[in-house]
């Protein structure tokens, strides 16, 4: 059971990982970003049970809860640093029910605006990799926790979220030109900046 729970949690998060790089790219509609954020709520659901399954046959858990909610709850109750995790599924499944509106189809800047509450939540490429990034570490965490054959302590077990460095952008730089009729002209010189390809195999566990 908790081989085929990791193997069905892994399937869906190669899934979504080809939805993001391959046909998001190229495709550019809303509907695939609709899709991949279910394909990771997927994952999460599928990991939650992972780790109560893992509970259970270690006797610390009677039962799984049969709804999505109560099952949050119980894997947050046996482990605490999960909570924020807990805090992203939610929000996540928050933005999947929301009504949404789509913005610059089939362009590069394509965005999925859902209606959350009385906010405006836009989640375009990049947004999609960073909950893909947390998708994984949680999914990460989980499958390696239930590789213990001992029951591991709640103190034990941490959920690292992925981190996004704020890169310092310097100064432009000013370049001192003079014109024929002898005036100087000071004038910025503002480099374009690089983004490193994401694009990278087995991202994943």
């Amino acid at each position: 059971m908790i081989e085929e729970l990791t193997e069905s949690a892994l399937e869906e998060i190669k899934r979504a990982d080809h939805s993001i790089y391959v046909s998001l790219k190229y495709t550019r509609t809303v509907d695939i970003i609709k899709n991949t954020i279910k394909r990771l709520i997927s994952a999460m659901d599928i990991s939650i049970i992972l780790g109560l399954e893992y509970a259970k046959e270690n006797k610390k858990l009677p039962n799984i809860p049969q709804s999505a909610r109560q099952r949050a709850t119980e894997i947050v109750r046996l482990y605490p640093q999960m909570k924020k995790s807990m805090d992203f599924y939610n929000r996540l499944k928050n933005i999947d029910r929301a009504d949404f509106t789509k913005k610059e189809e089939y362009r590069k800047n394509v965005a999925l605006i859902a209606k959350v509450g009385s906010k405006k939540v836009e989640v375009g490429q990049e947004e999609l990799r960073d909950f893909f990034d947390i998708t994984v570490v949680f999914s990460k965490a989980l499958a390696e926790m239930t590789l213990q054959k001992k029951f591991f302590d709640s103190k034990k077990v941490s959920v690292v979220l992925p981190i996004k460095k704020i890169k310092k952008i310097p100064a432009p730089k000013k370049v001192v030109k003079t014109t024929k009729s002898g005036k100087k002209v000071v004038k910025k010189v503002i480099k374009k900046s690089y983004k490193l390809n994401p694009h990278a195999k087995h991202r994943f566990f």
